[in-house]
């Protein structure tokens, strides 16, 4: 960090690069080595375009040029020393002598060496020497200096291969020869300079694959930067094709991965935005609102691709130019049916004032008491947002169902909507469906005297909510203010009908009894289980029983996804215990990793398996691919890793449209660290419905376990209940 530190330090005192160009390279910087990417910072400079490439390596010969201390040492003083007379030095008749004496000395050698040459003596010294040589050695014995082994087969296979490692560019080509000639020629005397070949081609090998990795993490560093860029301008798509354009050469590295990864990422949070969008752009032409479908298109246009934005504006060009064709009264008929039953009445009151306002028309089609129902919920939400709207630039703190609270400043209440903003000056929008129960009847006590239609509207609502005690009350509230028999009749066929038939109970038990004879333990558990919602106390008695016998016998279930290893023990249909050890990786085949909805991250985190404990960091969920209907314990053990953020973590009841129930253990956000029950979801802001001051911290095991049973919600560490809250908003989902 010091060096990155003195290269900015010079290039600023150069002036090479203004202070805020160094800081900007230094956050870059910062943002790659998160990505696992580690580069200089001049580096980022050139590739910023804050300086040219001959720049840095002037700064960087500066950064290393030895200080002026040691380029300039102190000159030390020659040590004296004898100088020795030259032969120039010496008188001239005394070097004329030594010529003289030079010259007789080499005559008399050359003289001395032409006697030896012709000397007969010579002759006779030869000719005895080689005669003893003859006694002593066989001429048999002697062998010729100069003639070589005849060239094998094996000599000519390596002075191919030899030739083939001085020529050719490839290394495995030649590891490959050097294997087949050490196959063919285990004991060959070439086995060290096969060796040798093999050393290098292997040497060159890594620098090769070194060179590729390089040119892999390079081409990953510039795709990063940019598509960091076009995700912070909410190009999407454009990210998308970006990741698609790195090189296929690199698909053996781990950057390949990497862009498949986030390429995928990238394409379901577009569909998941996509789907969205087009649900309001639909509303938008439902309504003709032409003007808004457009800035909406603009919107998709941008993260989807122009491609999609040019198909979208057809379906505009298709509305504006097609006349607004009238519902038929079949059509209108069905619209306000499907409104109802999914619960959307603002909408069904519109499409009923607009085309089945006549009496004749209603009671033609047989919608009558349907529309006295919209009605009396018009004239109850009518009550309540009269109230609000009275306190409208007042903070005011709301009580939701199924749970949770919000707290805002009112500004306006239109379409049976409260519209404010919270603490933060985020829009908070509740419609008045939301609100809880209790405080809608508060309101209605406060603002109007009882009356049988507004009896009516509190039956439905607590019908929509599945509190069939409390709309039993109000319908009989409504019964003795006079209301109208035939939508008395409608809201009781709703209510569940209590069991009257002893005969019909008896017959209940004794199919049961049946079930268990056969061995059908399952089915049987399934039917005492509806059949102890409406029974009388003696007879769930007897029904208990026969539960006990169920559960006791009912077998150990085998394989219950992919994996053999896991221990399954059932209790029936809908009920089963599944326990995982993780002391393999096939266990993790019933589990996912997935990115959470707000959430882009280029640098992957991966769970993964280490001495039978499962770890997982930054921003990917893990998710069970079973699917929990109803009630549902787990339990697990966990350690946080992180000093600063020691959270634990479990949704459960996950839908799959962005609602659960989180149970959070150390979380922490603006505050200090807590533990809380959250509700989640998609279209609103999460509903914190229990919490407390954490006690969790790093590096310690915590046994957690969490509950949902009914509407009761359950936390506890260490076998300690610390929360607790109610909510039924959601029947069931994954984990």
């Amino acid at each position: 960090m010091n060096e990155e530190l003195r290269i900015g330090a010079m290039a600023i005192k150069q002036g090479i690069m203004t202070p805020r160009q160094v800081n900007i390279c230094l956050e870059i910087q910062a943002k790659l080595r998160a990505y696992g990417v580690d580069m200089p910072l001049g580096e980022v400079a050139v590739r910023r375009g804050f300086i040219r490439q001959e720049q840095l390596e002037a700064l960087l010969r500066a950064q290393t040029a030895p200080p002026d201390s040691e380029q300039h040492p102190l000159e030390e003083q020659p040590q004296p020393f004898e100088r020795r007379p030259r032969l120039s030095a010496l008188p001239r008749g005394v070097v004329n002598a030594f010529t003289a004496l030079s010259v007789l000395l080499c005559l008399g050698i050359w003289g001395v060496f032409l006697y030896r040459a012709a000397s007969p003596v010579k002759k006779i010294v030869v000719k005895t020497k080689f005669r003893n040589s003859s006694r002593t050695e066989p001429a048999s014995v002697s062998k010729p200096p100069s003639v070589h082994p005849p060239t094998t087969q094996q000599d000519q296979d390596f002075n191919r291969l030899k030739k083939l490692f001085e020529t050719c560019k490839e290394p495995k080509t030649v590891l490959t020869a050097c294997e087949n000639f050490r196959k063919k020629y285990p004991k060959s005397k070439y086995i060290k300079e096969i060796q040798e070949m093999e050393k290098v081609c292997r040497e060159r090998l890594q620098e090769i694959r070194q060179e590729h990795i390089d040119k892999a993490s390079k081409a990953f560093v510039d795709l990063v930067s940019r598509v960091l860029k076009l995700r912070s301008e909410e190009r999407l798509q454009e990210a998308v094709e970006t990741l698609m354009k790195y090189p296929r050469e690199f698909r053996d590295t781990e950057y390949w991965d990497k862009i498949q990864r986030q390429i995928r990422s990238l394409r379901e949070q577009i569909g998941r935005r996509y789907a969205d969008d087009l649900e309001e752009l639909k509303a938008c032409l439902a309504r003709g609102d032409l003007e808004g479908a457009e800035k909406l298109v603009e919107k998709v246009s941008r993260y989807a691709g122009e491609a999609v934005g040019k198909q979208l504006r057809k379906r505009i060009e298709a509305v504006r130019k097609r006349r607004r064709r009238k519902l038929t009264p079949e059509e209108a008929v069905a619209q306000v049916k499907t409104l109802f039953e999914t619960h959307h009445y603002a909408e069904a009151l519109k499409v009923a004032q607009r085309y089945l306002a006549s009496p004749e028309t209603a009671k033609r089609h047989k919608i009558d008491v349907l529309l006295a129902r919209l009605k009396a919920i018009e004239r109850l939400y009518r009550l309540v947002a009269l109230h609000y709207q009275m306190n409208v630039g007042k903070k005011m703190e709301l009580t939701l169902w199924p749970g949770g609270r919000v707290r805002m400043r009112l500004e306006d209440v239109r379409d049976f909507t409260l519209f404010g903003r919270d603490e933060a000056g985020l829009v908070v929008r509740v419609g008045i469906g939301e609100i809880a129960g209790d405080v809608i009847e508060a309101i209605v006590a406060k603002e109007t005297s009882p009356s049988a239609e507004i009896e009516l509207a509190l039956a439905q609502m607590w019908l929509d909510r599945e509190d069939d005690r409390k709309a039993r009350e109000h319908l009989e509230r409504a019964r003795k203010l006079g209301a109208s028999p035939q939508l008395l009749a409608a809201l009781n066929e709703k209510l569940p009908q209590k069991q009257s038939r002893p005969e019909r109970t008896s017959f209940t038990l004794t199919k049961a009894r049946e079930l268990i004879k056969g061995r059908r333990f399952g089915q049987a558990l399934d039917m005492l289980r509806e059949f102890m919602r409406r029974a009388s106390d003696d007879l769930k008695k007897s029904a208990e029983t026969l539960i006990k016998i169920c559960r006791k016998n009912l077998r150990v279930a085998e394989n219950p996804f992919s994996v053999e290893l896991l221990r399954r023990s059932d209790l029936g249909r809908g009920f089963c215990e599944v326990t995982y050890d993780f002391s393999s990786t096939e266990q993790l085949n019933d589990w996912k990793e997935y990115n959470w909805f707000s959430v882009f991250d280029l640098h992957d985190s991966q769970w993964r398996l280490e001495g039978g404990v499962l770890r997982g960091s930054g921003c990917r969920g893990f998710l069970w691919k079973g699917y929990v209907q109803g009630d549902v314990i787990v339990e697990f053990d966990a350690v946080a890793l992180s000093r600063t953020q020691p959270n634990i973590q479990v949704t459960i009841c996950d839908d799959g449209k962005g609602e659960n129930y989180l149970f959070g253990a150390g979380l922490v956000e603006l505050g200090p660290a807590q533990d809380v029950i959250r509700f989640n979801q998609r279209y609103g802001m999460p509903r914190t419905i229990a919490k407390r001051p954490s006690p969790i911290v790093a590096f310690r095991k915590y046994h957690i376990r969490v509950e949902k049973r009914g509407s009761r919600l359950l936390f506890f560490i260490d076998g300690k209940k610390v929360l607790e809250a109610r909510a039924t908003a959601l029947k069931g989902g994954h984990i």
